[in-house]
């Protein structure tokens, strides 16, 4: 995944967590991470990790292992 990947990764988890707090350094810090996997994989993982139902009140958050 390149730098670009990464940064529309993050945009999408955004996207899909509203609450989730991304600053300036979280795709720099992500593609370290994640930098060595498909973009396609993980961004299909997102879907999938956000997609389960939460209690009322609840917010969702994504990390880079739960996309590994």
């Amino acid at each position: 995944m390149n730098a670009a990947e990464v940064l529309q990764l993050c945009r999408f988890v955004k996207a899909c967590c509203p609450s989730q707090v991304l600053d300036e350094f979280t795709p720099q810090a992500w593609a370290v991470i994640l930098g060595r996997y498909d973009y396609a994989v993980a961004k299909q993982a997102v879907p999938e990790l956000v997609s389960t139902p939460l209690d009322q009140g609840k917010a969702r958050y994504v990390e880079p292992g739960h996309i590994i």
